[in-house]
């Protein structure tokens, strides 16, 4: 009699076990003064991990659903991204110092916008997008797949990282900072599917993600500052017009790249390039 596991065995990797890591650790070196906030913050980050990595390990054991079976591949798609955005903040926040705050979100932001990219970007970079397209299911049902574990990690990784600094006054989490955390993942949620798309990478999608906004608001910030003085020459843009514009433009931004994201991956086809008729995927 031999043993034998189920052949989607490598949807399971066991570096989702180091999300217990970081928030476990920090019991053991957390000083015997500190209040039961923080205590209970390591207890809900326990259960955050465990409710990420357990249930993918008892899902490796056990016959699923065809289902069950794409959000694992999906998941083990988008496992590096979700380590760099919880895993390493996690360990920085073993750090009692306001000094390592900025470093902790930078890092989050990274594996936010690498998660939003590797949604589809890894389709492209481990060649897997014809077999994906050629399935029996409908584009939506893909789209809404990936998007909406794509949310689920988002969600972990940003509350995961606001147990690690709200409930330590030394990290100085203000309002600011908070919004800052929590407008990364949308934004990344929402254009970096499509920018991987289109530029058929995952660090290309990573790249764009970040600095297509940046261009955007430049050019448009510019615009308005020539269009403005063209009419009013004695006075150019005012802060409050340059805050109605942002409130204004990121929802549009956000809803335009998503929509487009689904537009594009609906449009994609499979064809046959490459020599000796290796699959290809275009648009």
């Amino acid at each position: 009699m031999t043993l034998s596991f189920p052949s989607y065995r490598n949807s399971f990797h066991p570096a989702w076990l180091l999300l217990l890591v970081p928030p476990m650790v920090g019991f053991l070196i957390n000083d015997t003064n500190d209040t039961s906030l923080l205590d209970f913050a390591l207890i809900l980050r326990v259960i955050l991990a465990a409710g990420l990595a357990l249930p993918v390990l008892w899902l490796r054991l056990d016959e699923v659903s065809g289902r069950t079976q794409r959000l694992l591949k999906e998941l083990r798609m988008q496992m590096p991204g979700c380590l760099v955005a919880m895993l390493l903040p996690g360990l920085l926040g073993w750090a009692n110092g306001g000094e390592v705050t900025e470093w902790m979100i930078g890092i989050y932001g990274l594996g936010c916008l690498l998660l939003g990219a590797s949604a589809f970007g890894s389709e492209f970079d481990q060649r897997t997008l014809p077999g994906l397209l050629t399935q029996p299911l409908s584009r939506s049902v893909i789209f809404v797949e990936k998007m909406g574990v794509l949310t689920v990690l988002f969600l972990g990784a940003t509350f995961n990282l606001w147990l690690t600094l709200n409930t330590a006054p030394d990290f100085g989490f203000d309002s600011e900072k908070s919004f800052l955390a929590t407008l990364i993942p949308l934004f990344a949620l929402c254009s970096g599917p499509l920018y991987s798309l289109l530029s058929r990478s995952t660090l290309a999608g990573v790249i764009f993600a970040v600095s297509i906004p940046m261009v955007l608001y430049a050019a448009v910030l510019l615009g308005l500052e020539v269009v403005f003085r063209l009419g009013h020459a004695e006075v150019g843009m005012t802060p409050a017009l340059v805050l109605r514009m942002t409130f204004w433009g990121i929802p549009i931004y956000l809803v335009v790249t998503c929509v487009a994201g689904w537009l594009v991956f609906a449009g994609l086809q499979v064809k046959e390039a490459g020599a000796g008729g290796r699959a290809s995927s275009g648009m």
